[in-house]
């Protein structure tokens, strides 16, 4: 049986519909793992900043630690001085 010129055109429209359709659907795939891959590299990227600026403040912690140590250290040595220099 032959189609009928009617139906070739039916059936080519059908076939561009159901191509665009998959395409849609491959396109829609895409972009939702576009977004998850997003948001996991957002997520990566808060967590290495908010472990950096864990870091800076143990660093800075340490920092003023040995700072009063160290003044303290001075003032004992020159209270030490000071006592010898009017004896």
């Amino acid at each position: 049986m032959l189609n009928q010129p009617g139906e070739a055109v039916s059936d080519s429209k059908l076939l561009a519909v159901q191509a665009r359709a998959q395409v849609d659907a491959v396109l829609a795939a895409h972009q939702a793992q576009l977004q998850q891959q997003r948001a996991q590299n957002d997520a990566i990227h808060l967590q290495v900043e908010m472990q950096g600026k864990i870091e800076l403040v143990k660093i800075a912690v340490g920092l003023a630690s040995k700072t009063a140590l160290f003044d303290a250290h001075l003032r004992t040595f020159d209270l030490a001085a000071s006592a010898h220099a009017t004896t």
